[in-house]
């Protein structure tokens, strides 16, 4: 029992220990706690630059003394002031923009000496302090745009006077606050841009912006004048690009001398309402004109773009993307020969007439812009204005209604194209109009249309020039049929994108584009395992450095061999791929390789990338990881992996103490860009399951050596336990019969002594008067039981009642333990047969034992030794040699005489007292 208590006790504290020990693994003193609003950690990179955006932040957090950038972008911060960075003496840039501030207080960003760069744009800011930027002379760039600024007090940029760049754009001005912008000397770009301007008038205070070169000027709302005096004083600026729209027609025609004080004007955007003044601009610099045209009737005709015919000579691109025109008649352009760049793209009416000589007169023109304007009938005629010059480079028929059955002189007229765009159009073949293209270098038939497969087959001439091909079928699910042969096609091919492509049994093989340097197959292949076999065979890609194989479900990369088939990669996308491992040997022979994207798939661990040293950007965010290593924070801090950039967004971290490593890494400086502390949460344990890593917090004392001390304990106290039970478990079984017995109530039963005294039991009572132990698994010591002892003992004048056991008593299916020591404790004597064989079985020896026990603890002497065969020298153990001598026994006689005289003897020590002074000898 003392044996017991004591398993009990040192098994009760070992399960409190590891429970304790769970529990502080597993949780912190406080389940739920989190960071006060306003202190949430934030990134410190390099010692200088403080990433705190998106931290669901209410408040400024305390800022280190030595950072030269602070992002505290789109987060929930109400306001600032002047003591959130005072005293930041190195401080260079801050970022505000997308919060919730709405007024800037006195001196809030004043005497941060060093600050170049202040961006508060969408801010809710309707009122800014005077003295907000006082003593920034060093500002050079600052972004108040979208907010709800009506006006600007006057001296507020006086210590601006390095400011360069200003954007005011969507406020609601309704003037231009020029006095307010009269320090700033220096500035270079000026946004006013929608804005609720009733008038464009620059005021005096623009006399003095003496380095504007750039102004942005557009109303949201109707402007009531726009005259002569618009501009007057800028006539001195340096203004160099002009934006100058409105959303409301003016309520007045503007006058034709507005634009004339302007001489510098280089890049002008404007609408069409402005005709009237620009011929009137004293300039011959203009290069770039951008006009929103609407002419009445929606046409470009001959006389449409006579009011800009004075810049003939000097223009260089005319944008009229997004005009309000049907269709371009007779000869618009005749006049703009030196014109490099023609747009005429995307207009509000679908060009419906493209006139024979749309062109004519464009013999310098190199690029022209045809993007979206549904047509679905080829210029061709129009073409023939670069018949002769030869001069166009780029042709781009984006998004319009062209199926690609050309004809093959289609394209005769500008054979010197070098890029042509069809990408968008329901284009269903390519025909041997692609013969003409000789000097074609980028094809791009992405975004394709058509509900049929591309047809390529009549492709059959190589183009020795062509260095790019897109494809592109989004969402279309088609087989695109390429040319089997495509090195023959295109020699010198570096560039192939196949994205979202059905490239049915790749069809296509790349062993031969020894050029390629640029490979997409984004969602590009229907069967999986085809791909994931032929890869390393078909696949001899040594020059290629950028290779995407995102979305196409592999599950495995293992067997790829990229070792082989692209040894040179830089640029490996696996993203959204079911990849379940990724073995260090997988990608450890790409020495070159710098940008690793793995995210969205199935990973558990790094292993995979944990020895890529030359990483410098990875993603590997929405995968299965719950603890980063150790190894690999160490590798990053020691600098053996060159990683700017890393994403482990979105996996879901198991928060116990194997994730602080990592915890204190994002908590603490270093080299590399991080996604929001936000975007790493915990999944495990439950109590933590939503929060941030860097929100909870962990006690992580370590108990390793009273951990170890239990365990040696234990493991010594198990060790003694097991020998004692083994060296005494015969004794162990008979304690718990008596046990069992006494459980159940049974009574010791009592003989009648010599002199009338009560001892144990009267025999009566017994159900046995012997129990024969006998060696039943063998054939000679049974029948002997059976053919010799039995008739003898009950069959006689003094019959005597026998248990055989296993031969004849024994119950078959009860629980031989308990029977065999019920059947030893109901019987007076207890006769062991002892042979060579009865030494050998365990069960034997178990009831030897427990009828030796009963002298030991009952004081009833029940053994009858018989030797049937002599035991061999070997066999006799020092404990059958002891007990021999001590109690003594009869030995089964060969002779008749001899066997009379054995039954005679055995016959009187079964009726012989069992009870025995306790005091004796063993």
């Amino acid at each position: 029992m003392a044996t017991t208590r004591f398993l009990l006790t040192v098994t009760t504290i070992f399960v409190q220990l590891h429970v304790l020990a769970y529990q502080q693994d597993h949780h912190t003193s406080s389940i739920n706690y989190r960071y006060p609003r306003g202190i949430l950690p934030c990134k410190l990179y390099n010692v200088s630059k403080l990433h705190c955006a998106e931290r669901n932040l209410t408040a400024v957090p305390d800022l280190p003394c030595s950072i030269t950038l602070v992002d505290l972008s789109v987060n929930r911060l109400t306001k600032v002031n002047q003591s959130q960075f005072s005293g930041h003496k190195s401080l260079k840039v801050i970022y505000l923009q997308y919060n919730e501030l709405g007024t800037i207080p006195e001196n809030t960003f004043s005497n941060i000496a060093l600050l170049e760069k202040l961006i508060l744009s969408t801010t809710r800011i309707a009122d800014i302090s005077v003295t907000a930027f006082t003593r920034l002379f060093q500002l050079r760039k600052l972004n108040l745009s979208y907010n709800f600024l009506k006006h600007l007090p006057n001296g507020i940029f006086d210590d601006l006077l390095d400011l360069r760049w200003l954007n005011l754009k969507s406020n609601k001005f309704s003037s231009i606050p020029d006095h307010a912008l009269a320090p700033l000397q220096s500035l270079q770009t000026l946004d006013l841009s929608r804005s609720y301007f009733t008038s464009f008038f620059l005021g005096e205070g623009f006399r003095n912006l003496t380095n504007l070169t750039t102004l942005l000027l557009r109303s949201s709302s109707g402007v009531s004048e726009i005259n002569n005096a618009t501009f007057e004083n800028a006539a001195d600026l340096p203004l160099i690009f002009l934006y100058f729209a409105w959303d409301v027609p003016p309520e007045t025609i503007v006058d034709n001398r507005t634009l004339a004080p302007l001489r510098h004007i280089q890049f002008m955007s404007t609408f069409y309402e402005a005709q009237e003044c620009i011929p009137y601009m004293e300039t011959e610099l203009l290069h770039y004109l951008q006009i929103y045209l609407a002419p009445p009737d929606a046409k470009i005709t001959t006389t449409t773009l006579d009011f800009i015919s004075k810049w003939n000579i000097t223009l260089l691109e005319l944008n009229l993307d997004l005009s309000y025109v049907s269709g371009i008649y007779d000869s618009p352009f005749r006049l703009f020969s030196n014109l490099i760049i023609l747009r005429v793209s995307w207009v509000s009416h679908s060009m419906q007439h493209v006139s024979d000589k749309a062109f004519y007169g464009l013999g310098n023109l190199q690029d022209l812009y045809l993007a979206g304007n549904g047509m679905n009938i080829l210029p061709v005629d129009a073409f023939s204005a670069f018949n002769k010059t030869g001069s166009l480079q780029l042709l781009d028929l984006s998004f319009n209604s062209y199926t690609g059955y050309f004809d093959q002189n289609s394209f005769e007229s500008v054979r010197s194209l070098k890029q042509l765009d069809l990408s968008g159009n329901p284009i269903r073949y390519i025909g041997p109009w692609i013969h003409k293209l000789t000097y074609l270098e980028v094809l791009n038939l992405s975004s394709i249309t058509s509900i049929l497969p591309l047809e390529t087959n009549a492709w059959t001439m190589a183009l020795p020039f062509l260095s790019k091909i897109s494809f592109n079928y989004p969402e279309l699910h088609k087989i695109i049929i390429l040319p089997l042969d495509l090195i023959n096609k295109a020699p010198q091919l570096q560039t192939l994108s196949l994205k979202d492509t059905y490239v049915n049994k790749m069809r296509i093989t790349f062993g031969g584009l020894a050029t390629l340097h640029i490979l997409d197959l984004t969602k590009s292949f229907t069967l999986v395992r085809d791909l994931e076999k032929k890869w390393h065979k078909q696949v001899h890609l040594h020059n290629l450095t950028y290779l995407t194989l995102a979305s196409n479900k592999l599950g495995s990369v293992i067997d790829m061999q990229f070792n082989v088939t692209t040894p040179n990669v830089e640029y490996l996308d696996l993203n959204d791929n079911y990849i379940q491992e990724l073995n260090r040997e997988t990608l450890t022979s790409l020495k070159n390789l710098q940008y690793l994207d793995i995210g969205n798939n199935r990973l558990v661990a790094l292993d995979g990338v944990v020895q890529l040293f030359n990483l410098v950007h990875l993603n590997i965010s929405h995968n299965s990881i719950s603890v980063v290593p150790e190894e690999f924070v160490e590798l990053v801090n020691a600098s053996a992996l060159h990683l700017t950039q890393l994403d482990l967004s979105g996996n879901p971290f198991d928060c116990t103490c194997a994730i602080r490593p990592f915890k204190n890494w994002i908590l603490t400086d270093n080299k590399v860009f991080l996604k929001p502390n936000e975007m790493y949460k915990c999944n495990t344990p439950k109590g933590f399951k939503g929060l941030s890593i860097t929100e909870i917090n962990l006690d992580c004392k370590s108990y390793l050596i009273f951990y170890v001390s239990i365990g040696v304990s234990a493991g010594l106290t198990l060790c003694l336990i097991t020998i004692v039970v083994i060296k005494y478990r015969w004794h162990i079984r008979y304690l718990l019969f008596i046990l069992c017995n006494r459980r159940r109530q049974y009574q010791p039963l009592m003989e009648e002594g010599e002199e009338g005294e009560d001892h144990p039991v009267n025999a009566n009572l017994l159900r046995y008067d012997v129990f024969v132990s006998y060696a039943h698994d063998n054939d000679i010591d049974l029948a002997w039981v059976l053919n010799n002892l039995r008739p003898n003992l009950e069959e006689g004048i003094e019959p005597f009642r026998l248990c055989i056991g296993h031969a004849r008593d024994f119950v078959p299916g009860t629980p031989l333990l308990e029977t065999i020591s019920e059947a030893i404790h109901n019987s007076r004597k207890t006769l062991v047969v002892l042979s060579p064989s009865y030494l050998e079985s365990e069960w034997c020896y178990f009831e030897t034992q427990h009828a030796w026990l009963r002298l030991l603890n009952e004081g009833q002497d029940v053994l009858i030794l018989i030797l049937l065969k002599p035991i061999p020298e070997n066999k006799m153990t020092m404990w059958l040699r002891q007990f021999l001598c001590k109690k003594g026994y009869l030995r089964w006689p060969k002779d008749r005489a001899g066997q009379e005289l054995f039954w005679r003897c055995l016959r009187e020590l079964i009726k012989m007292k069992t009870t025995v002074d306790r005091r004796f000898d063993v």
